[in-house]
């Protein structure tokens, strides 16, 4: 080998050695690179469904803890009824319950049920820890929650008109509530640590108003938001941009990503009447909201997206017309 040769295989090994090096320091401070968040709306909407698969209560402000969301005591999902077996009310095969309506007393004390041509009761916000705990199936977690008695478990049968008695239970924040981890599909998006109610996927459900827009321009006749049953509703963001939002910042709560929300026949029901539709919104949102089978969610095989699952990264609270930060996919 001739010295110049020799040289030039010293600068080969030495540009190589210096690249390689430049290379590890990019990517180290990539990685340690402080979160990017960018605004991309503010908050128009906050809901609790205080009773799952019945309606919303919407409120100005509201506390995001590692339960989900809540406004004093009135909590999303904190009641849920059961079937004499004690497994948990499928909306599908009962859309009835759509008509059970929800709002806080004029004490602030009780959440008062209500449903048109029915007279409506109130059941204490605090649960009667007297009162018989009651072991129920939530799709695949065993939750507890104590019996509301039999007032309740009257009128709801009065409402929903079933072939089913049904009772309503209420969780106190300290029993067993659902595990998300015990979902066959999504279990590697979450630790088991996760605290939760009786909420099915995730702890905080997130849609836009332009999202719902470009689906009503889309239809023949226009759907309003509780029929995606979200918490937190975002204005002044393009449409379908929440699917790109990893990581959100809220007033003084964050949250992080865990899928997207495939959405299932519950979404057909007509909240008015309480009957169960025959195609749409699915139909629609089959035409333009299936996920490529290379998405990382796509794991809902017939079900459109709709609206984004998180869960909660840092607890504080929320107000409407807070600035909505995100970090971007």
């Amino acid at each position: 080998m001739t010295n110049q040769q020799g040289q030039g295989l010293i600068l080969i090994v030495l540009l190589s050695t210096f690249l390689t090096t430049a290379s590890l320091i990019w990517y180290i401070r990539r990685r340690n690179k402080p979160l990017e968040y960018i605004e991309v709306g503010k908050v128009c909407k906050i809901c609790i469904h205080p009773i799952k698969s019945c309606g919303g209560v919407y409120v100005q402000k509201a506390e995001c803890t590692d339960r989900g969301i809540k406004a004093g005591e009135l909590r999303d999902r904190k009641w849920m009824l059961v079937d004499k077996d004690n497994k948990y009310l499928v909306a599908k095969n009962e859309p009835s319950v759509a008509l059970i309506k929800t709002s806080l007393s004029d004490d602030a004390h009780h959440l008062v049920l209500s449903a048109k041509g029915h007279p409506s009761i109130q059941v204490p916000l605090s649960p009667n820890r007297n009162a018989e705990l009651v072991k129920a199936k939530l799709h695949e977690s065993i939750v507890y929650g104590y019996d509301c008695g039999e007032e309740a478990c009257m009128w709801i049968s009065n409402v929903i008109k079933s072939n089913k008695t049904y009772r309503m239970i209420v969780h106190d924040g300290c029993v067993q509530g659902r595990k998300f981890k015990d979902h066959p599909v999504w279990k590697e998006r979450f630790t088991g640590k996760e605290k939760a109610l009786y909420q099915y996927m995730t702890q905080f459900h997130v849609n836009s108003i332009s999202s719902l827009d470009e689906l009503n321009h889309r239809m023949e006749e226009p759907l309003g938001l509780q029929q995606f049953r979200g918490n937190i509703t975002v204005t002044g963001s393009n449409a379908f941009a929440e699917d790109h939002w990893t990581m959100l910042k809220i007033g003084s709560a964050s949250f992080y990503r865990t899928h997207d929300c495939g959405r299932c026949p519950i979404t057909m029901i007509d909240r008015e009447n309480g009957k169960l539709g025959q195609a749409e919104p699915l139909r629609t949102l089959r035409k333009f909201r299936m996920l490529d089978k290379s998405h990382p969610d796509s794991k809902f095989q017939k079900s459109p997206v709709f609206g984004v699952n998180f869960n909660l990264l840092t607890k504080g609270n929320i107000e409407v017309g807070d600035t909505v930060y995100a970090v971007l996919q």
